[in-house]
């Protein structure tokens, strides 16, 4: 509610109000998953780039829409179709703290996505990961999609499990 005596809010306290009686909202799911990967977070971080997957996720292939340096930035734009790993999507790094904060939106025919990435220092020459990732439908079909996610998120699991063969040295063909 509004506190400030010459601000007329009561349009937008009526939208809230109205959308937090609905019955009926969106589906979405968050799924986190968390591992330890051989290699320290400024190592670890600038690999989570959509240039720098190209070198470590077989059928990764993302076109950079605008950067800066050709790498992940706050503000970085880009877009995977149909062909790539993860599908089709427009991505947007919205937050790029190297070397312990990473901030991502995709945006999908049906649904968006808020990805957060922490990477924290084992102070051993290692560094610990979390994936949370925010699965929202932007329709029915989204609804359906996003209501059958399988309850972890798999994709993220072998995507991270590839980040630690690739920084020990493992690489893709």
């Amino acid at each position: 509610m509004n506190s400030h005596p010459s601000l007329d809010t009561r349009r937008s306290d009526a939208i809230a109000n109205e959308f937090a009686g609905r019955e009926h909202r969106r589906a979405r799911r968050v799924m986190e998953y968390a591992c330890t990967v051989p290699a320290p977070p400024d190592t670890v971080f600038a690999q989570l780039c959509p240039t720098r997957e190209h070198d470590w996720i077989d059928g990764w292939a993302a076109e950079l829409v605008h950067t800066e340096s050709g790498y992940a930035e706050e503000g970085c734009v880009f877009r995977t179709d149909e062909a790539n790993a993860t599908g089709p999507g427009v991505w947007v790094v919205s937050h790029h703290e190297p070397p312990s904060l990473l901030k991502i939106v995709r945006v999908m025919e049906h649904a968006a996505v808020h990805l957060v990435i922490k990477v924290a220092d084992r102070s051993d020459g290692t560094s610990d990961l979390h994936w949370s990732v925010a699965v929202t439908a932007l329709d029915e079909a989204g609804d359906s999609a996003v209501q059958a996610l399988p309850p972890g998120d798999v994709m993220v699991a072998r995507t991270a499990e590839t980040l630690k063969r690739f920084l020990q040295g493992d690489r893709p063909a």
